[in-house]
């Protein structure tokens, strides 16, 4: 800039900004769309009820503890395993694939345990 006239001076220096914004534009698009791909990404818990019959069986979801049935529990989107437990009652499993934004219901049928207490017989002992 030797010997320019002032307004000489400031278009060229805003030239050379314009063509350094141009000569970045590319690159701020390359870090800008990463970040729009993980919001769009993000999954939220979904509403998922659980139910028995008969009531009050434990609830483990991947197995963990969370509750006893009736539920409404929260779960991010995914496969799960649902296990129903109950005193005198087969555990009842399943898997389940909870969706995004689609609330789900899951009702378990506990069957009741064949396995008898060895100590209860309805024998009397026999004496000698």
């Amino acid at each position: 800039m030797r010997n320019l006239p002032l307004c000489a001076c400031v278009e060229v220096i805003d030239e050379r900004k314009s063509s350094m914004r141009k000569a970045l534009l590319p690159f701020l698009f390359l870090l800008t769309v990463p970040l729009i791909g993980q919001e769009a990404a993000k999954t939220h818990p979904v509403s998922v009820l659980i139910d028995s019959r008969p009531d009050f069986a434990e609830i483990q979801i991947d197995g963990k503890f969370v509750g006893t049935t009736p539920l409404n529990y929260r779960l991010l989107p995914g496969m799960h395993r649902i296990a129903l437990t109950r005193k005198g009652f087969a555990t009842w499993t399943r898997d389940l694939l909870v969706t995004d934004g689609v609330p789900t219901r899951v009702g378990g049928l506990l069957e009741q345990s064949t396995a008898q207490n060895p100590c209860a017989s309805s024998e009397t002992p026999s004496t000698p």
